[in-house]
């Protein structure tokens, strides 16, 4: 009925969000945390199922007309905080995929993504203290992790010791 075409191709029509074949996700704003950092807030579509405080999500990007797989921190609370997800990616130097997201990458663009995976995730029951011991890129779980906690409004004791290569960064 629908030949050549699939239901799949007019749903893309109406909202390339509401994909059956993969999850996608529209990037809603880029806002510039450093120089050479910036914080992309995505939609995603339909299927994405949530994530847990502390976890990552698998991100593809088209770059001339290659498709290129990458991973990221949440970096927003868990759960669908008014339907936006966010991550936090650092250009890093000759990183194809990390610059093209930092510099090129504009509010309407959409990125293909996996559901969200790994263990490092926040405790249920939080503890009643909390240390975290990070370094470089590494403090980008973590950053979920504690706004989770301030969206729950049970922050509880928390020491955050963090290392980089400079004061700047």
């Amino acid at each position: 009925m629908t030949t050549p075409l699939l239901p799949e191709d007019y749903l893309g029509l109406m909202n390339p969000l509401w994909s059956v074949r993969e999850l996608r996700g529209r990037v809603e704003a880029v806002r510039r945390e450093t120089a050479d950092a910036a914080t992309l807030v995505i939609r995603p579509g339909w299927g994405w199922t949530g994530h847990l405080p502390g976890q990552y999500v698998r991100v593809g990007v088209e770059i001339g007309g290659v498709l290129h797989w990458r991973t990221y921190s949440l970096t927003s609370p868990a759960g669908r905080q008014a339907g936006h997800i966010s991550i936090t990616v650092k250009a890093i130097p000759g990183g194809r995929v990390s610059r093209h997201l930092v510099y090129r990458t504009t509010p309407g663009t959409l990125l293909r993504l996996g559901v969200a995976q790994g263990e490092f995730v926040l405790t249920d029951p939080v503890p009643p203290r909390l240390l975290f011991w990070t370094a470089g890129s590494g403090i980008t779980p973590v950053m979920g992790m504690l706004r989770t906690l301030a969206a729950r409004g049970a922050m509880p004791d928390v020491v955050l010791v963090h290392s980089a290569p400079t004061r700047r960064m």
